[in-house]
């Protein structure tokens, strides 16, 4: 499931100090196999997130990510197209750590749809598009948001396994 790269020691060790210090880690091409995953449903709620979503039973990388120190992870699919976002409010005040796995299998950034972590001030962590990609980040002083799909995207959807826990 995990691309054997991120298993080897050292590699593990390097991960875990950029996560320390910079509070996110990426690991790009970091998937190897197909997740299957459940049907989603439109929920929208005008003045946080409009998109598709599903909770997702997913525990195949917990031993991984505890190895960061995150534990009691819950995870759900989001499916984003056109006119789906997610908007920074002040209620996004989560401590803890998320897990962003993208599944999506074609995406131009053009689309809009880019995950984007902030502070609140002008500190910006923009997530990568790109399948099989898995961002690590603590939550608390930073925050998600995802900006607008517009139509260009076309009937293509961008999908996120996204999972929040705890850090220890």
């Amino acid at each position: 499931m995990l691309n054997e790269f991120y298993l080897k020691e050292d590699t593990l060790k390097e991960l875990k100090d950029v996560f320390e210090s910079d509070s996110s880690v990426v690991m790009q091409d970091a998937i190897t196999q197909t997740i299957d995953l459940p049907e989603s449903i439109l929920e929208q709620d005008p003045l946080h997130a409009r998109w598709e979503r599903a909770d997702f039973e997913f525990t195949v990388l917990n031993d991984y990510f505890a190895k960061f120190g995150i534990t009691d992870l819950k995870f759900e699919v989001i499916r984003l197209g056109w006119k789906d976002y997610e908007i920074l409010t002040d209620d996004a005040a989560y401590c803890g750590a998320e897990v962003l796995i993208d599944l999506t299998d074609s995406w131009d950034s053009s689309w809009g749809g880019e995950v984007r972590y902030t502070d609140g001030d002008e500190n910006l962590l923009m997530i990568p598009i790109k399948k099989n990609m898995i961002c690590i980040t603590k939550l608390g002083a930073l925050h998600r948001y995802i900006t607008y799909c517009n139509h260009h995207c076309n009937g293509h959807k961008r999908v996120l396994l996204v999972g929040r826990g705890k850090v220890k």
